[in-house]
This record gives C-alpha cells, sequence and structure tokens, in this order.
C-alpha cells in the first residue's frame, strides 16, 4: 500500500465515492432475496470468523476487524496483520474508522490502534486499560473515543479526556457540527461548549448505536430501537417479537434502507416505513451482525459474529420460484403466450405468470409425461407441448392431439417449429419428423442414435432447415439430407444450438466442442484456449450488440462487432465477458445457477432481458443493468520482492546485492467485479511499450542493469472502465564495484598509460626495421600461404553451400539429383527404396501463423529426419514442404516401417511455433523400390515417379498416411522403360504394380485452430 495519501485526494475520493453511491446502492423496493449475497471466511483467508469491525482507506482497501486480528481485502485476497505481522496485539477490532488525512483508527478492549504509513501503533489512556468502544471525527479533524471514562481525543499518541469525563459512553456520531454520544440510559447532544442531556424510558438501556437518517436520529440499544425527533426518544415501533432485542449493528445505506441487526434477526427500514424481517432461509440463521457499512461502489457489507462476511449489492438477475408461487421450481421451458405473458414449462405441468401472480395453465396429468420439456405456440393460439414422453396440444382449456402424431407418444420433443400454418418441424430423441397437412412423416438422418437425436433446428431457406444433433450437423433440402462441408469437424459431436447472429454469419452451440461460427462455407470453432470460459453452450440469444450463450457454468456475453467472420478470414480477439457465475469460480460478477440442458425453449427474449430455465426456477437476466461501475478500479503497487525480502511500495528501494531480479505485486479495488479486472504494466528504463497482465497481480523482471527505475500499473474491467490514473513504484538498482565510474576511470587511465608503453616500444621496432626486413618479408610470404589456404576452404565451403538447402542444411534438390545413384546401391538386400514425404494441410499453418512459424516447423521437421536417419541412408528438402529420403538395403516391408515410424515421430512431436505454443502436424509418405524389378538395371527417375504417384493416393484418399508402390506378378521390365506418368493406374489394373500398406489413415478434422491456439 502507498503512503502518504495527499488530503485533497482523500477528501475528493470521498466525494465522489458518495454521488456514486447513490446510484450504485441497494434498490429498496427489491426484496432481500432479489439482492446478491456473497460471503468469505476463514477458508478465503479471514484471521476468524467473528466479524467485529468493517471500514475502507482512500486507497480502496476494506478493511476488517476480527476477534483475532485486522485483515485488508482488496476484493481476492486477504491481507492479515496480526501479533506475528506487525508486532502489537490486533485482535478484538469492535470499531474502526478511515480519517481524512488518510489515517486508519480501531478501537479495541484495550485501548486504540493507528495504522498510518504502513504500520501500527498503539495508544493508551494511561497505565489502566481503557475499551475504545466507538470512533468519530469531528469537524475540525479531531479523532474522538467513546470508553467507560468518556469521551477522549488522540493528543500525540496518547488518549486524553475531552468530554463527559466519567462517563460510560458507548457510541459517537458528528452530525452537522454536533457531537451526538450515546451512554447508559441518556443521550448527549455536544455543540461547542454546550451539552444537552436526554434520557431514555428505561435508564439501564445502553445506546450502543446512532445513525442520522434525515430528521430521525436512530438509536440501537441494548433492549430495542429508539427514535429521537424533536427533542423527544420513543420507541422506533417494530413488531413485538423485536421490540425488545437487542441492537447488535445500525447502518443506513445511499437509497435511504435503514439496516438493523440483532443476533436472531438481520431486519432492514424502508423509507416508506415498512419493515422488512430477513428470513433465515434467505440469509443465515441468527445472523447475529457486528458490522455494517456500505463502500464508496454501494456494496453493503455485514460482519457477522458467527457466520464471517457478508456482501450486499443489486445485481441484474432475479428468479421466480416457490417463494412467487412458483409450485415446482424445475422450469425445462420458457415462452410468451399471445397476450406476452410468460409461460412456464415445469417438471409437474405449465404454469403461466400474470404480473407478480402464478397459475396454473396445464395440469400435468393432463400430459403424456409430467415434463413440459418444449413449449412452443402456434399461429392459430394453440400450445403446443413437447414432453419427456409424447407431444400434446392445449387449445380452449384442453388437450386435443391429432391422431396422427401418435408415433411420437413416449418420445422426448426437444424443439418444435412451425414454418407455416400446418407446416411443423419436429425434433426429438427419436428423429426429425415434419408434421405437413394432418400427416406425419419421419426424415432419417443417418444411421446410429446420435444422429436421430435431435436439440436444435434452423430454418436457413424456404426449404431448407439445419438439425444440431447428438451426432454433428445435418442439413435437409427439399426433403434430401446431407452433411455441409463445413460440418464435417462436427461429426459424432453433441450440436445443442444452431442460430442467425446476423446476416451471413450463424453460430452453433455445442456440448463441449466449443462455440462455432460459419460464413460462407467455413467454420471457425473457439475454445477454452481462444479465451472462452468453458467450450459448454447450452443456448444462445443476440440482444442489442451482444451474444448471450448460456452454459454448464453460467451465462457470457461476446460483443457483435468482435465476432469472427471465417470466410472473410476476419477475426478479432475475443474478450467474453461473464455476467453470470454458476460456481464462482469462474470469473463474473453475479453468481445465479443456470442453465437447463440442450433444447430450444431453455431461453426467451424479453424486452431488455433474457428468461434462463433452471431448477431452482426461472432466472431472468436483466441485460441493461450490467454497466460499468461509474468509479473506475484503483490500482495499488503492494510490494517489492528481492531475494526473499519484502519492500513496501510506499518506501526508498535501493537493491545492492543479490541477483538483479525483482518481482512487484499489486492489486486493483473493485469489489463489483474483482476476478474481471485485467491489468497493463511498464517499467521504464526497461519496458517499449505496456504490458498486458491479463489478471496476473505480479510482475516479474530478471537481469535488470544497474539504474533507477519507475514502475507503472493500470486496472480494467473493460475497455471503457481503465483506472483513471496509474500506481507507481520506484527503485533503484546500485552498480557492482566494477560498474561504478571511479573504477572504470581508474580503469581508462591505466589504459592509457598502458597505450603509452606500447608507444614508446614501437618507436623502438622502427629502429630496427631495417634490420628485420628480411624476417618481414619472410612473414609476408607464409602469410600468402595461409591466404591462400583459407581461400581453399571458402571455395570448399561454397561448395558444401551450393550441395545444401540454405533453410533445413539438407542436402538440396540439385546435391540429391548427384547422389541418387550410388545412394541406392544394395549391399545385403537386392533393392533400395525411395519415400518422398509431404507435409498435410501446410499452406494452412502459412495462412493462420505466418511464414515465419512454417519456416521454424520445416527446420524442425529436418531435424527430425536426420535424426532417423540410419547410417547409409540420405535426407533431402525435394522442395517446399516435400522431402526425399534415399534407402539403401531395404526390402518392401523395411520400407513400410520406416515410413511409418517417420510418419508416428511426427505426428506425436509437438512444433513449437515461437511462442510457447505447441502445433500437431502431419505428414503423408508415397515409397517405391529400386530398382522396380530385381535383378533388373531400372533408371531412379521411373522409381521417383512410382513414389510420387504413391504420395498422391495417400493426399487425395485422406492424408496422414503411408503407401507403397511395388512390382506385381505381371511386372515385365520393358514395361518400366518409358515414363509413366498416366498409366500408372493402368499397370496396376494389370497386375505389374500393386499397392503396398495403408489404404488411407483417418481423415483429420479440417478445421483451423483459432490462431495462438494449438492444433
Amino acid at each position: 500500500m502507498q503512503g502518504g495519501t495527499p488530503v485533497w485526494r482523500w477528501t475528493c475520493a470521498i466525494a465522489l465515492s458518495m454521488a456514486s453511491a447513490a446510484a450504485l446502492a441497494l434498490n429498496p423496493a427489491a426484496r432481500f432475496h432479489d439482492y446478491v449475497l456473497d460471503s468469505w471466511s476463514i477458508e478465503h483467508g479471514l484471521p476468524q470468523i467473528s466479524v467485529l469491525s468493517i471500514t475502507q482507506d482512500p486507497s480502496g482497501y476494506l478493511w476488517i476487524g476480527t476477534q483475532n486480528g485486522i485483515a485488508r481485502f482488496d476484493g481476492l485476497r486477504f491481507t492479515v496483520y496480526d501479533r506475528d505481522s506487525t508486532g502489537v496485539d490486533t485482535t478484538m477490532a469492535s470499531s474502526a474508522l478511515a480519517d481524512r488525512a488518510g489515517n486508519l483508527w480501531f478501537g479495541t478492549s484495550r485501548g486504540a490502534l493507528r495504522y498510518s504509513e504502513g504500520r501500527f501503533q498503539e495508544l493508551s489512556a494511561g497505565a489502566e486499560a481503557t475499551a475504545v468502544l466507538a470512533l468519530a471525527q469531528d469537524d475540525r479533524g479531531q479523532v474522538l473515543f467513546a470508553t467507560p471514562r468518556g469521551v477522549l481525543a488522540d493528543a500525540d499518541g496518547a488518549l486524553r479526556p475531552k468530554y463527559l469525563a466519567g462517563q460510560s459512553t458507548y457510541s459517537l456520531l458528528v452530525d452537522q457540527g454536533r457531537l451526538w454520544v450515546g451512554g447508559e440510559g441518556r443521550l448527549w447532544r455536544i455543540e461547542g461548549s454546550q451539552v444537552e442531556t436526554y434520557t431514555l424510558p428505561d435508564p439501564h438501556l445502553r445506546v450502543s448505536h446512532l445513525v442520522r437518517q434525515r430528521d430521525t436520529l436512530w438509536l440501537g440499544t441494548s433492549a430495542g430501537l429508539y427514535r429521537f425527533d424533536g427533542g423527544h426518544i420513543s420507541s422506533a415501533g417494530l413488531d413485538a417479537e423485536f421490540a425488545q432485542i437487542g441492537i447488535e449493528s445500525l447502518g443506513q445505506d445511499h437509497d435511504g434502507n435503514l439496516w438493523i441487526g440483532s443476533v436472531p434477526r438481520l431486519l432492514r427500514r424502508r423509507p416508506d416505513g415498512a419493515v422488512e424481517v430477513v428470513a433465515a432461509e434467505d440469509f443465515v440463521h441468527e445472523p447475529w451482525i457486528h458490522a455494517i457499512f456500505e463502500d464508496r461502489e454501494g456494496n453493503l457489507w455485514l460482519g457477522s459474529h458467527t457466520e464471517s462476511l457478508f456482501r450486499l449489492w443489486n445485481g441484474w438477475a432475479h428468479r421466480i420460484d416457490a417463494r412467487d408461487g412458483l409450485s415446482n421450481p424445475f422450469i425445462w421451458s420458457l415462452t410468451r403466450d399471445p397476450h406476452g405473458d410468460i409461460v412456464l414449462g415445469t417438471n409437474a405441468g405449465v404454469v403461466v405468470r400474470h404480473g407478480d401472480r402464478m397459475s396454473e395453465l396445464v395440469p400435468a396429468n393432463a400430459l403424456p409425461n409430467p415434463s413440459a420439456y418444449e413449449l412452443h405456440y402456434a399461429k392459430n393460439g394453440s400450445l403446443w407441448i413437447g414432453t419427456r414422453g409424447g407431444l400434446a396440444i392445449w387449445h380452449d382449456g384442453a388437450i386435443h392431439t391429432p391422431a396422427a402424431l401418435a408415433p411420437l407418444n413416449g418420445q422426448q420433443i426437444n424443439v418444435l417449429i412451425e414454418r407455416a400454418p400446418d407446416d411443423w418441424w419436429i425434433g426429438g430423441m427419436a428423429g426429425l419428423y415434419r408434421y405437413r397437412q394432418g400427416q406425419l412423416q419421419q426424415i432419417v438422418l443417418g444411421t446410429g442414435s446420435p444422429l436421430n437425436r435431435v436439440r436444435s433446428i434452423y430454418s436457413s431457406a424456404a426449404d431448407e432447415i439445419l438439425v444440431g444433433t447428438e451426432g454433428g450437423v445435418r442439413r435437409v433440402r427439399d426433403g434430401v439430407v446431407d452433411v455441409p462441408d463445413w460440418a464435417q469437424p462436427l461429426e459424432q459431436r453433441f450440436v445443442a444450438r444452431i442460430i442467425q447472429v446476423r446476416p451471413g454469419l450463424i453460430a452453433v452451440g455445442t456440448l463441449d466442442a466449443g462455440l462455432g461460427f460459419v460464413s460462407g462455407n467455413s467454420l471457425l470453432l473457439l475454445g477454452s484456449a481462444d479465451g472462452l470460459p468453458t467450450t459448454n453452450s447450452w443456448t444462445l440469444d443476440v440482444l442489442d450488440d451482444n451474444l448471450y450463450v448460456g452454459t454448464i457454468i453460467g451465462v457470457y456475453r461476446l460483443p457483435l462487432d468482435r465476432l469472427p467472420d471465417p470466410e472473410r478470414g476476419i477475426v478479432h480477439k475475443i474478450q467474453p465477458e461473464v455476467v453470470l457465475s454458476s460456481s464462482g469460480r469462474e470469473r463474473g460478477s453475479q453468481i445465479a445457477r443456470c442453465c437447463n440442458g440442450g433444447a430450444a425453449s431453455r431461453s426467451l427474449i424479453d424486452g431488455d432481458g433474457i428468461w434462463y430455465a433452471s431448477i431452482v426456477g426461472a432466472l431472468r437476466l436483466d441485460t441493461h443493468a450490467i454497466v460499468p461501475p461509474p468509479l473506475p478500479p484503483q490500482v495499488v503497487v503492494e510490494a517489492l520482492y528481492h531475494e526473499g525480502k519484502a519492500f513496501d511500495a510506499g518506501q526508498t528501494i535501493e537493491l545492492t546485492e543479490g541477483r538483479r531480479d525483482v518481482e512487484i505485486q499489486f492489486t486493483g479495488l473493485a469489489f463489483r467485479d474483482p476476478r474481471n479486472l485485467r491489468f497493463r504494466y511498464r517499467l521504464d528504463g526497461y519496458d517499449q511499450d505496456w504490458r498486458d497482465a491479463d489478471t496476473r497481480r505480479s510482475a516479474f523482471y530478471t537481469n535488470l542493469q544497474p539504474g533507477n527505475y519507475r514502475f507503472h500499473v493500470q486496472a480494467s474491467l473493460s475497455e471503457r472502465t481503465r483506472s483513471s490514473g496509474d500506481s507507481t513504484l520506484q527503485f533503484r538498482i546500485a552498480p557492482r564495484w566494477h560498474e561504478r565510474a571511479t573504477v572504470r576511470i581508474a580503469a581508462l587511465a591505466g589504459l592509457l598509460a598502458l597505450l603509452g608503453i606500447l608507444l614508446q616500444r614501437r618507436t623502438r621496432r622502427y629502429r630496427m626495421r631495417q634490420e628485420q626486413l628480411e624476417f618481414a618479408i619472410a612473414e609476408r610470404t607464409a602469410e600468402l600461404a595461409r591466404s591462400n589456404d583459407r581461400l581453399r576452404e571458402a571455395n570448399r565451403a561454397l561448395s558444401i553451400e551450393s550441395q545444401t538447402d540454405a533453410l533445413t542444411g539438407l542436402y538440396n534438390r540439385r546435391s540429391m539429383l548427384g547422389r541418387l545413384h550410388p545412394a541406392l546401391q544394395t549391399k545385403r538386400r537386392d533393392t533400395s527404396a525411395l519415400l518422398l514425404l509431404d507435409l498435410d494441410n501446410f499452406k494452412r499453418i502459412n495462412d493462420r501463423h505466418g511464414h515465419g512459424v512454417g519456416d521454424r516447423v520445416l527446420v524442425q521437421l529436418a531435424r527430425l529426419l536426420s535424426a532417423a536417419a540410419r547410417e547409409n541412408d540420405h535426407v533431402a528438402r525435394w522442395g517446399g514442404e516435400e522431402f526425399l529420403i534415399a534407402l539403401s538395403d531395404v526390402d518392401a516391408q523395411a520400407a513400410l516401417d520406416i515410413a511409418e515410424r517417420l510418419r508416428d515421430t511426427i505426428a506425436a512431436h509437438h512444433f513449437d511455433d515461437g511462442q510457447n505454443t505447441r502445433l500437431a502436424v502431419t505428414c503423408s509418405i508415397g515409397f517405391a523400390l529400386h530398382p522396380v524389378l530385381v535383378g533388373s538395371g531400372g533408371d531412379w527417375h521411373t522409381t521417383l515417379e512410382i513414389a510420387d504417384s504413391a504420395l498422391y493416393r495417400i493426399k487425395r484418399e485422406g492424408r496422414n498416411g503411408c503407401m507403397g508402390l511395388v512390382a506385381g506378378p505381371g511386372a515385365r521390365p520393358e514395361l518400366f522403360d518409358q515414363h509413366l506418368t498416366g498409366r500408372i493406374e493402368a499397370l496396376v489394373d494389370i497386375g505389374a504394380l500393386r499397392w503396398f500398406g495403408t489404404v488411407h489413415a483417418p481423415r483429420r478434422s479440417n478445421v483451423t485452430p483459432f490462431p495462438g491456439s494449438s492444433a
């Protein structure tokens, strides 16, 4: 944490926070269970479960006082300040205050603590310990302390009497120049030197909390809530059950809610005077709230004696469940009736929501199966209900299902599409059907049950549909079923949803294969490696300028203007924003359980919101409420670590010893959405530009040079909510002894002296020049001989270079042409062989990753081939991504075995693209024996032509395989005396040649990985 925040910055921050919180505070009209409730406890880093006090410092950190120490919280991490780390006793911090100078104050059972400039200081009221029960700061900036010995004030690090000496005081409130003090049966108002006393109805009541709300002063006492209005103290008028409860905490938010904490219940008094008693099922049983605090973002924090720390905020999603009259909260489907009401298909029939009321529309016993899995209103007003046991049509208060639909009985219906009156497409777990003019026709999509389990239907043209099944995508056009070329990578994949995102762009959601985008005849699949939070997608909806994706882990959205265009090759950086998170582990803002499986009616656009089906009710996402907070995130550099030692960011840092490696830790303060904070940083004197850290909150530098450095960091929640400024840290790396200026000056002086000595010696040599002339001539002659030797070496190097490939270092084509004849001579066996190896889809690597990455792949491949070659084998780069291997002393089986080993080695190898990303590459290999006929001479050009034909067949029939062409029983020498172009198949037909090896390897997916991902 940086020390020394100027007062004017702190004052401005308070003013901005108050104005912003007013827009963010809790909606008074909402019910408690409509708020988002998050919690933290010891498993998250709190030192103890009893939270006694909460405050916020100028940087934005929350400070939590507990029974076992104080913790600082940035939204993700707790930093604990206990006796071991501070040297002082920080337990039992029951009250907390951040003053206008940026200091923090904590009241404990022994006195007070002040935190300033990174350290804690204990303050006491003399030899006898005095409990500090409340803290306040008056208009002049003096901090006041409520104690059993009166109101005390800070005087140079000691607590001195200020007001009401000898009186037991328990609470303080500074309001418009007045100081209010709560005591035993009394309330005091102090203004200047005047003190007024007001008595409570019961002299034994202890006034432990004071809150001003408009014209009313609220008094939280040991036995009930009271109000002070017009000079009179009276009971607040709570229900009899709560009229005498002890008030453990009292607080208000900027929307006028008065929050009342007690042991058995948390209560809220709305601005209209209505009191809401928070039910245990909506919160916790006996919450025992000690602390209530609203931060500058409008979040309400609650500290519990038994349940740790809670946060409340409005959120942007609310649920309809049993408390709203929903008899069965297990929702399968949603639709809208002709009157505009929301209709819900549940696990026990169909219900309709009229305003805030729920009523049964179709009873469960009227359906072929109680689970209303799919809903669709027909153009004639009838409700088609797809259940897990057949189809039912509800019209005029009764079921009217035509007999023609009887074949669907017992089947689970997943999707209903009305193309025109009396023309329906019906998909379910038993296949695809068309119901037209009273006739039901089944369309068989393929063999195997996955293909006939239909999950989605998209009407792409007048008489064309795309069908998403559990086994891939099928197209039905004029009654003919086929597989679109772009859908090949989705074969055997569970396709849950197909929609049009915009004209010319289709989105495809899958169970676990990622999110696909289709334009023209091109598909681009995105997954976790491309930044998506999950590869699952159940529902897809386009609303305003975003694509909303409902998944097994919640809901995220993608801006439409950042979606890829696969056909045109336009790919933007994907930046998904998680808006609902089922578990809270994923980055996201609101935890809400969602979503329910793959079928058509799992989501419903409702104005500026989207309804989602879930097993715990219907969930409405208010998309217009998902806005960045008006306060930009505050970013803080916390510490620099060097050689295991931590340096606080506020201190002067000079590193003199050890390695010149540093780690800098920083954080961002944005409690609404801390997991989505992203950072960038720059080190002046080292970095030329900003570095993106994503969500990482640390930076590492190694081997820094001596000098002065300034580290900058910024935080953002989105492109529109970057921190207004950056946080900095300065440090210096001292030079080592040999790098100091004095040492270098001395070294320069020594060098000059040495040059002087050398100059004198050279003068003497000139005098001896005449005597050494013959020796010089001899030396020159010897040098000329050495030059000739070097010239011969250079010529030899040029000769070698002319025979090798400049990129891979292998023999080039020219060199290999001269080596083929001796390379193909056999020793022990009758034949040698030529292998032609070609990389599969190499152009795609160049297109997607660049020619630089392609060259890296070729170099790595050359190393693999050289390492695999035997002593008498020859390897050459034949051209482009094609390589030629000459194998001596092999037969057909040995050649095939070597080719298969090479293919497996290449397929298993992870090629490095230079950016720490691994690429998977496959190859195709064709080979032929030399000579073609054993015992004959044969031309190696003929052998090469046959190997090329074998390679061509592998390429034609699927790639990633090995195939050889060898002499067959009908082979005769004269058949191979001329060029074989165009005659290979004829020679195979007459038995002169035969295929040897695998027919073809399994076809690999032709989907191109998203740039930056591994293949």
